[in-house]
């Protein structure tokens, strides 16, 4: 069984211990991974993401946030 969440046009898909993040075209965007009591946010084209999230979802919907108000 498949586990995933979605915030915006992104799909996070559960990967062992982390979520792998995809945008709407399936292009994997960066990676929500455990960092002990918080999340951590890794993307692909700008490096780590901002702030530590205490669930996986806050961390989610804030890279959601962000691609919804770049440029």
């Amino acid at each position: 069984m498949k586990i995933t969440m979605t915030a915006g046009d992104l799909v996070a898909d559960l990967a062992g211990r982390q979520w792998v993040v995809r945008d709407s075209a399936g292009v994997t965007i960066g990676w929500i991974s455990p960092a002990g009591e918080y999340w951590s946010v890794s993307l692909l084209a700008g490096g780590a993401g901002d702030g530590r999230y205490y669930e996986p979802r806050d961390a989610l919907e804030a890279i959601a946030a962000k691609r919804a108000t770049a440029p």
